[in-house]
């Protein structure tokens, strides 16, 4: 696989944009640490494709990777990579398409999600990677239905958890927050 071309052109899923640079960690031959772009392109398919499942099965909201990095200050609230609150609501928006051709973008479908929409979503889940050695992808998740609340990790021995747990916690209060009305 390593030899095959890979298209190289710029893709986009809700606001997460790849290329085939992203892709590159995939591969046989390569031993490289999975990108965030990568990890939420994942997300936002997989999402997709449960929403668009005839099942009726509660489906859950599938966040981006960078909500950690911005609340424990790694990078910046509404920088370069985006706002908290842009990332909470693209979870819960309709899913969109950019793919480039040429010089001319192809859009299919773009809509805000809405903090009435987060609430319908009774299972949240979030990619969380905190930059510690070793680097090490693990998932938080919050079954609202089951008032569970838990984290997902295929190596504990990494001991992973215990620094992601309060991460975890921090992103689920302020997602919360967010759906809270103001006072008028």
């Amino acid at each position: 696989m390593s030899g095959a071309v890979l298209d190289q052109h710029i893709c986009q899923i809700r606001n997460i944009q790849i290329c085939r640079q992203d892709l590159e960690p995939l591969f046989p031959d390569k031993r490289m640490k999975i990108p965030s772009s990568l990890i939420n392109t994942f997300g936002a398919y997989l999402q997709k494709v449960l929403d668009d499942a005839p099942d009726g099965i509660d489906d859950p909201a599938i966040f981006s990777s960078w909500l950690g990095p911005i609340v424990t200050g790694t990078i910046k609230d509404g920088g370069i990579e985006g706002s908290f609150n842009e990332h909470v609501l693209a979870a819960v928006s309709n899913i969109f398409v950019v793919q480039q051709k040429g010089l001319n973008f192809i859009i299919e479908q773009c809509d805000t999600g809405t903090k009435e929409e987060l609430l319908t979503r009774t299972r949240w889940v979030i990619p969380l990677c905190l930059d510690k050695v070793p680097a090490h992808w693990i998932l938080g998740c919050a079954d609202f239905s089951k008032h569970e609340i838990t984290i997902y990790d295929s190596s504990p021995e990494l001991c992973s958890s215990y620094r992601a747990t309060p991460v975890r916690t921090i992103i689920l209060i302020e997602m919360r927050a967010l759906t809270i009305p103001a006072d008028p």
